[in-house]
Protein backbone atom coordinates (compact mmCIF):
# COMPACT_ATOMS: atom_id res chain seq x y z
CA UNK A 1 0.00 0.00 0.00
CA UNK A 2 1.34 3.63 -1.09
CA UNK A 3 2.06 5.67 2.12
CA UNK A 4 -0.72 8.14 1.10
CA UNK A 5 -3.04 5.31 0.41
CA UNK A 6 -4.56 3.31 -2.64
CA UNK A 7 -8.01 3.83 -4.65
CA UNK A 8 -10.17 1.39 -5.91
CA UNK A 9 -12.62 1.91 -8.68
CA UNK A 10 -15.59 -0.89 -8.01
CA UNK A 11 -17.22 -2.36 -11.18
CA UNK A 12 -20.33 -0.96 -9.56
CA UNK A 13 -19.26 2.91 -9.44
CA UNK A 14 -18.35 2.28 -5.96
CA UNK A 15 -15.06 4.12 -5.02
CA UNK A 16 -12.83 2.81 -2.22
CA UNK A 17 -10.02 4.72 -0.79
CA UNK A 18 -7.75 2.95 1.30
CA UNK A 19 -5.47 4.85 3.92
CA UNK A 20 -2.86 3.09 6.61
CA UNK A 21 -4.45 2.70 9.89
CA UNK A 22 -2.82 4.14 13.25
CA UNK A 23 -2.77 2.67 16.49
CA UNK A 24 -5.69 3.44 18.51
CA UNK A 25 -9.31 4.20 16.98
CA UNK A 26 -9.78 3.82 13.59
CA UNK A 27 -12.54 5.22 10.99
CA UNK A 28 -14.44 4.61 7.86
CA UNK A 29 -16.21 7.67 6.16
CA UNK A 30 -19.10 6.65 3.65
CA UNK A 31 -19.81 9.73 1.42
CA UNK A 32 -22.55 9.66 -1.38
CA UNK A 33 -21.57 12.43 -3.99
CA UNK A 34 -24.48 14.91 -4.68
CA UNK A 35 -23.29 16.03 -8.00
CA UNK A 36 -26.02 15.34 -10.54
CA UNK A 37 -29.00 14.43 -8.04
CA UNK A 38 -31.75 17.00 -7.77
CA UNK A 39 -32.19 20.01 -5.78
CA UNK A 40 -34.98 18.01 -3.84
CA UNK A 41 -33.01 15.47 -2.79
CA UNK A 42 -29.83 17.43 -2.29
CA UNK A 43 -31.90 19.31 0.13
CA UNK A 44 -32.91 16.18 1.59
CA UNK A 45 -29.33 15.04 2.12
CA UNK A 46 -28.48 16.34 5.75
CA UNK A 47 -31.42 14.30 7.19
CA UNK A 48 -31.08 11.27 4.93
CA UNK A 49 -27.69 11.29 6.41
CA UNK A 50 -29.14 11.41 9.94
CA UNK A 51 -31.48 8.72 9.21
CA UNK A 52 -28.83 6.56 8.06
CA UNK A 53 -26.33 7.27 11.15
CA UNK A 54 -28.89 6.60 13.40
CA UNK A 55 -30.34 2.73 11.46
CA UNK A 56 -26.45 2.16 11.55
CA UNK A 57 -26.06 2.88 15.51
CA UNK A 58 -29.01 0.50 15.94
CA UNK A 59 -27.48 -2.28 13.44
CA UNK A 60 -23.84 -2.20 15.43
CA UNK A 61 -25.71 -2.31 19.03
CA UNK A 62 -27.85 -5.25 17.61
CA UNK A 63 -24.15 -6.86 17.16
CA UNK A 64 -22.64 -5.96 20.17
CA UNK A 65 -20.22 -4.05 18.00
CA UNK A 66 -18.66 -0.85 20.25
CA UNK A 67 -18.36 1.69 17.37
CA UNK A 68 -19.47 5.54 17.24
CA UNK A 69 -21.38 6.48 14.13
CA UNK A 70 -21.90 10.18 13.17
CA UNK A 71 -23.54 11.87 10.42
CA UNK A 72 -21.63 13.46 7.81
CA UNK A 73 -22.67 16.34 5.24
CA UNK A 74 -21.47 18.85 2.70
CA UNK A 75 -22.48 20.95 0.06
CA UNK A 76 -21.29 17.84 -2.19
CA UNK A 77 -21.58 14.77 -0.25
CA UNK A 78 -23.52 12.96 2.20
CA UNK A 79 -23.14 10.16 4.75
CA UNK A 80 -21.47 8.81 7.61
CA UNK A 81 -18.26 8.30 9.75
CA UNK A 82 -17.60 5.15 12.00
CA UNK A 83 -15.12 5.04 14.60
CA UNK A 84 -13.47 1.68 16.52
CA UNK A 85 -11.16 0.47 18.12
CA UNK A 86 -11.28 -2.93 16.64
CA UNK A 87 -10.16 -2.48 12.88
CA UNK A 88 -12.10 -5.51 11.89
CA UNK A 89 -15.28 -4.06 12.93
CA UNK A 90 -14.71 -1.40 9.96
CA UNK A 91 -14.87 -4.26 7.38
CA UNK A 92 -18.88 -4.66 8.47
CA UNK A 93 -19.48 -0.77 7.27
CA UNK A 94 -20.57 -1.75 3.84
CA UNK A 95 -23.15 -3.99 5.19
CA UNK A 96 -24.47 -1.51 7.49
CA UNK A 97 -24.70 0.78 5.07
CA UNK A 98 -26.79 -1.37 2.99
CA UNK A 99 -29.16 -2.78 5.80
CA UNK A 100 -29.84 0.71 6.99
CA UNK A 101 -30.63 2.31 3.33
CA UNK A 102 -33.03 -0.69 3.32
CA UNK A 103 -34.77 -0.66 6.70
CA UNK A 104 -35.72 3.53 6.37
CA UNK A 105 -39.66 3.23 7.50
CA UNK A 106 -41.97 4.88 5.18
CA UNK A 107 -42.94 7.42 5.48
CA UNK A 108 -39.91 8.44 6.45
CA UNK A 109 -39.64 11.37 9.43
CA UNK A 110 -37.11 14.09 9.75
CA UNK A 111 -34.25 13.54 12.07
CA UNK A 112 -34.89 15.50 15.08
CA UNK A 113 -31.89 17.28 14.71
CA UNK A 114 -30.16 16.66 10.68
CA UNK A 115 -26.91 18.62 11.21
CA UNK A 116 -26.51 20.91 8.57
CA UNK A 117 -23.79 21.05 6.39
CA UNK A 118 -20.78 22.51 7.53
CA UNK A 119 -20.57 25.35 5.03
CA UNK A 120 -24.08 26.39 6.81
CA UNK A 121 -22.14 28.95 9.42
CA UNK A 122 -22.84 32.66 8.30
CA UNK A 123 -22.21 31.41 4.52
CA UNK A 124 -25.29 30.78 3.28
CA UNK A 125 -26.83 33.80 2.32
CA UNK A 126 -23.63 34.55 0.17
CA UNK A 127 -24.00 31.14 -1.28
CA UNK A 128 -27.26 32.15 -2.64
CA UNK A 129 -26.24 35.25 -4.44
CA UNK A 130 -22.98 33.25 -5.43
CA UNK A 131 -24.60 30.39 -7.17
CA UNK A 132 -28.33 30.50 -7.35
CA UNK A 133 -31.41 29.20 -5.80
CA UNK A 134 -31.38 26.45 -8.79
CA UNK A 135 -27.46 24.82 -7.39
CA UNK A 136 -27.58 22.43 -4.21
CA UNK A 137 -24.17 25.27 -2.98
CA UNK A 138 -27.47 27.84 -3.27
CA UNK A 139 -29.39 25.96 -0.64
CA UNK A 140 -30.76 27.85 2.90
CA UNK A 141 -31.89 26.09 6.12
CA UNK A 142 -35.07 26.89 4.96
CA UNK A 143 -35.06 25.03 2.03
CA UNK A 144 -34.09 22.60 3.60
CA UNK A 145 -36.60 22.14 6.11
CA UNK A 146 -39.34 22.74 3.48
CA UNK A 147 -38.09 19.60 0.99
CA UNK A 148 -37.54 17.30 4.33
CA UNK A 149 -41.43 18.18 5.14
CA UNK A 150 -42.65 18.23 1.59
CA UNK A 151 -44.88 14.36 1.75
CA UNK A 152 -42.94 11.74 0.31
CA UNK A 153 -40.15 14.41 -0.20
CA UNK A 154 -37.55 12.83 2.22
CA UNK A 155 -38.75 8.90 1.09
CA UNK A 156 -37.83 9.94 -2.49
CA UNK A 157 -34.27 11.52 -1.71
CA UNK A 158 -33.48 8.09 0.27
CA UNK A 159 -33.91 5.96 -2.31
CA UNK A 160 -32.36 8.56 -5.35
CA UNK A 161 -29.41 8.69 -2.48
CA UNK A 162 -29.10 4.95 -2.26
CA UNK A 163 -28.91 4.56 -5.92
CA UNK A 164 -25.37 6.90 -5.96
CA UNK A 165 -22.48 4.46 -5.98
CA UNK A 166 -20.90 5.96 -2.92
CA UNK A 167 -17.43 6.54 -1.99
CA UNK A 168 -16.30 4.64 1.14
CA UNK A 169 -12.54 6.29 2.89
CA UNK A 170 -11.08 3.91 5.26
CA UNK A 171 -8.59 3.17 7.90
CA UNK A 172 -7.77 -0.41 6.55
CA UNK A 173 -4.78 -2.97 5.49
CA UNK A 174 -4.13 -6.72 4.92
CA UNK A 175 -7.17 -8.58 4.17
CA UNK A 176 -9.25 -6.24 6.06
CA UNK A 177 -9.08 -3.99 2.35
CA UNK A 178 -10.07 -7.00 0.22
CA UNK A 179 -13.56 -7.32 2.51
CA UNK A 180 -14.23 -4.08 2.13
CA UNK A 181 -13.93 -3.67 -1.79
CA UNK A 182 -16.20 -7.18 -1.46
CA UNK A 183 -18.64 -5.59 0.58
CA UNK A 184 -18.57 -2.26 -1.34
CA UNK A 185 -18.87 -4.08 -4.15
CA UNK A 186 -22.06 -5.97 -2.97
CA UNK A 187 -24.13 -3.06 -2.98
CA UNK A 188 -26.80 -1.71 -5.41
CA UNK A 189 -26.24 0.74 -7.44
CA UNK A 190 -27.90 2.58 -10.59
CA UNK A 191 -26.45 5.86 -10.52
CA UNK A 192 -27.91 9.41 -9.76
CA UNK A 193 -31.20 10.70 -10.61
CA UNK A 194 -31.02 13.70 -13.30
CA UNK A 195 -29.90 16.90 -11.44
CA UNK A 196 -28.26 20.52 -12.14
CA UNK A 197 -24.68 21.24 -13.42
CA UNK A 198 -22.32 23.12 -12.10
CA UNK A 199 -23.35 27.02 -10.67
CA UNK A 200 -23.36 29.31 -13.61
CA UNK A 201 -21.21 32.73 -12.55
CA UNK A 202 -22.89 35.24 -10.60
CA UNK A 203 -21.88 38.73 -8.73
CA UNK A 204 -20.75 38.28 -5.12
CA UNK A 205 -23.23 39.00 -2.48
CA UNK A 206 -22.58 42.69 -0.18
CA UNK A 207 -25.10 42.11 2.59
CA UNK A 208 -25.65 45.74 4.98
CA UNK A 209 -28.69 44.96 7.77
CA UNK A 210 -30.29 47.17 10.29
CA UNK A 211 -29.26 44.36 12.66
CA UNK A 212 -25.96 45.66 12.43
CA UNK A 213 -23.84 42.56 10.53
CA UNK A 214 -21.65 43.10 7.07
CA UNK A 215 -21.10 40.27 5.40
CA UNK A 216 -19.41 40.18 1.58
CA UNK A 217 -18.74 36.81 -0.63
CA UNK A 218 -16.51 36.56 -2.94
CA UNK A 219 -16.25 33.95 -5.63
CA UNK A 220 -13.44 31.28 -5.11
CA UNK A 221 -12.01 28.42 -6.87
CA UNK A 222 -12.86 24.51 -6.71
CA UNK A 223 -11.22 22.01 -4.97
CA UNK A 224 -8.60 20.61 -7.58
CA UNK A 225 -8.12 24.10 -8.81
CA UNK A 226 -3.82 25.07 -9.09
CA UNK A 227 -4.63 28.10 -7.47
CA UNK A 228 -6.51 26.65 -4.02
CA UNK A 229 -3.93 27.27 -2.32
CA UNK A 230 -2.95 30.61 -3.01
CA UNK A 231 -6.29 31.50 -1.96
CA UNK A 232 -5.87 29.58 1.60
CA UNK A 233 -3.16 31.48 1.73
CA UNK A 234 -5.04 34.77 1.11
CA UNK A 235 -7.04 34.38 3.23
CA UNK A 236 -5.40 33.10 5.93
CA UNK A 237 -3.34 36.89 5.71
CA UNK A 238 -7.28 38.42 6.06
CA UNK A 239 -8.79 36.10 8.40
CA UNK A 240 -7.68 34.88 11.80
CA UNK A 241 -7.03 36.45 15.15
CA UNK A 242 -4.46 39.63 14.29
CA UNK A 243 -4.96 39.09 10.51
CA UNK A 244 -4.96 42.04 8.26
CA UNK A 245 -8.90 42.50 8.35
CA UNK A 246 -8.42 42.07 12.65
CA UNK A 247 -5.73 44.65 12.57
CA UNK A 248 -8.12 47.10 10.96
CA UNK A 249 -11.55 46.43 12.15
CA UNK A 250 -10.64 45.40 15.63
CA UNK A 251 -7.19 46.61 17.17
CA UNK A 252 -7.53 49.55 14.48
CA UNK A 253 -11.07 50.75 14.29
CA UNK A 254 -12.42 48.96 17.60
CA UNK A 255 -15.65 48.50 14.87
CA UNK A 256 -16.86 44.70 15.54
CA UNK A 257 -17.94 42.55 17.84
CA UNK A 258 -17.07 39.35 15.84
CA UNK A 259 -15.37 38.83 12.75
CA UNK A 260 -14.14 35.94 10.41
CA UNK A 261 -12.70 35.72 7.03
CA UNK A 262 -12.36 32.56 4.99
CA UNK A 263 -12.22 30.46 1.88
CA UNK A 264 -14.09 27.26 0.95
CA UNK A 265 -13.60 24.91 -2.06
CA UNK A 266 -15.76 22.70 -3.30
CA UNK A 267 -16.20 20.20 -5.82
CA UNK A 268 -17.82 22.60 -8.48
CA UNK A 269 -16.57 25.95 -7.15
CA UNK A 270 -15.75 27.72 -4.30
CA UNK A 271 -16.17 31.38 -2.37
CA UNK A 272 -15.14 33.19 0.35
CA UNK A 273 -16.24 35.11 3.22
CA UNK A 274 -15.69 38.32 5.62
CA UNK A 275 -18.44 38.49 8.32
CA UNK A 276 -18.36 41.71 10.48
CA UNK A 277 -20.80 41.75 13.72
CA UNK A 278 -20.76 45.65 14.25
CA UNK A 279 -22.52 48.34 15.96
CA UNK A 280 -25.10 49.77 14.85
CA UNK A 281 -24.34 52.64 12.34
CA UNK A 282 -20.76 51.16 11.72
CA UNK A 283 -21.39 49.00 9.06
CA UNK A 284 -20.44 51.64 6.47
CA UNK A 285 -17.09 52.12 7.63
CA UNK A 286 -16.46 48.36 7.91
CA UNK A 287 -17.35 48.25 4.12
CA UNK A 288 -14.88 50.74 3.48
CA UNK A 289 -12.14 49.17 5.87
CA UNK A 290 -12.82 45.79 4.12
CA UNK A 291 -12.72 47.70 0.81
CA UNK A 292 -9.12 49.01 1.89
CA UNK A 293 -7.77 46.30 3.47
CA UNK A 294 -8.64 44.09 0.21
CA UNK A 295 -6.99 47.21 -1.73
CA UNK A 296 -3.63 46.80 0.04
CA UNK A 297 -3.63 42.74 -0.27
CA UNK A 298 -4.46 42.99 -4.04
CA UNK A 299 -1.10 45.69 -3.85
CA UNK A 300 0.90 43.26 -2.75
CA UNK A 301 1.82 41.46 0.93
CA UNK A 302 5.54 41.42 2.46
CA UNK A 303 6.79 37.82 2.05
CA UNK A 304 7.48 36.89 5.45
CA UNK A 305 3.48 37.53 6.17
CA UNK A 306 3.01 34.92 3.11
CA UNK A 307 5.55 32.53 4.98
CA UNK A 308 3.65 32.93 8.14
CA UNK A 309 0.08 32.81 7.12
CA UNK A 310 1.87 29.19 5.18
CA UNK A 311 3.41 27.66 8.70
CA UNK A 312 -0.49 28.44 10.25
CA UNK A 313 -2.29 26.23 6.96
CA UNK A 314 0.41 23.41 7.72
CA UNK A 315 0.19 23.29 10.83
CA UNK A 316 -3.51 23.25 11.05
CA UNK A 317 -3.23 20.68 8.00
CA UNK A 318 -1.51 18.28 10.23
CA UNK A 319 -3.96 18.96 13.44
CA UNK A 320 -6.95 18.09 11.51
CA UNK A 321 -5.45 14.67 10.18
CA UNK A 322 -4.37 13.47 14.06
CA UNK A 323 -7.79 11.38 14.43
CA UNK A 324 -8.76 9.25 12.18
CA UNK A 325 -12.16 10.40 11.36
CA UNK A 326 -10.34 13.66 10.36
CA UNK A 327 -8.19 11.48 7.86
CA UNK A 328 -11.19 9.32 6.37
CA UNK A 329 -13.81 12.46 5.94
CA UNK A 330 -11.07 14.55 4.31
CA UNK A 331 -10.22 11.42 1.89
CA UNK A 332 -13.68 10.85 1.31
CA UNK A 333 -14.49 14.49 -0.05
CA UNK A 334 -11.48 14.34 -1.90
CA UNK A 335 -12.31 10.93 -3.64
CA UNK A 336 -15.64 12.57 -4.27
CA UNK A 337 -14.17 15.90 -6.04
CA UNK A 338 -12.28 13.30 -8.03
CA UNK A 339 -8.90 13.87 -6.24
CA UNK A 340 -6.54 11.60 -5.08
CA UNK A 341 -4.65 10.92 -1.49
CA UNK A 342 -1.85 12.03 -2.95
CA UNK A 343 -3.20 15.48 -3.44
CA UNK A 344 -4.37 15.44 0.11
CA UNK A 345 -0.97 14.36 1.46
CA UNK A 346 0.79 16.91 -0.64
CA UNK A 347 -0.98 19.67 0.99
CA UNK A 348 1.70 20.94 3.19
CA UNK A 349 4.43 21.26 0.45
CA UNK A 350 2.09 22.97 -1.85
CA UNK A 351 1.16 25.62 0.43
CA UNK A 352 4.72 26.34 1.20
CA UNK A 353 5.55 27.12 -2.43
CA UNK A 354 2.77 29.95 -2.57
CA UNK A 355 4.55 33.16 -3.42
CA UNK A 356 3.66 36.97 -2.72
CA UNK A 357 2.71 37.53 -6.60
CA UNK A 358 0.51 34.65 -6.39
CA UNK A 359 -1.51 35.67 -3.11
CA UNK A 360 -1.43 39.18 -5.08
CA UNK A 361 -2.99 37.39 -8.07
CA UNK A 362 -5.47 35.50 -5.99
CA UNK A 363 -6.84 38.30 -4.50
CA UNK A 364 -7.05 40.55 -7.63
CA UNK A 365 -9.13 37.63 -9.05
CA UNK A 366 -11.40 37.46 -6.57
CA UNK A 367 -12.72 41.38 -6.66
CA UNK A 368 -12.63 41.17 -10.70
CA UNK A 369 -15.10 38.17 -10.53
CA UNK A 370 -17.14 40.46 -7.76
CA UNK A 371 -17.22 43.53 -9.81
CA UNK A 372 -16.65 45.34 -6.45
CA UNK A 373 -13.89 47.57 -7.54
Amino acid sequence: MSAHGTRRALPNGARLVVVPPRPGVVAATVAVPLAGVTLETAACAPAVAARWAAELRAAARAEDAVVRVDPVSTPDAAGFTVEALDPALLAAVPRWFRDAAAALPDPLAPPADPRAPADDRWSHPVRRALFGSGHRYGLTPADRARAAQRPGGLRRAARALAAVPPVLAAQAEGTHVDVLAAGLAALDHRGPDAGAGPPAPRPAATEQRAAAYYVLGLPGVALGAPTKCAHHVAWSLLGGREGMLDRSLRLDGGLTYSLAAFSRELAEGGYAVVYAACAPGTAGEVADRVQAVLDAARGGVPAHLVRGAAERLVVAHHAALETGRGVTERAARYEAAGLSPADLVAYPSTVDQVTAEEVAAALTTATVLSGIR
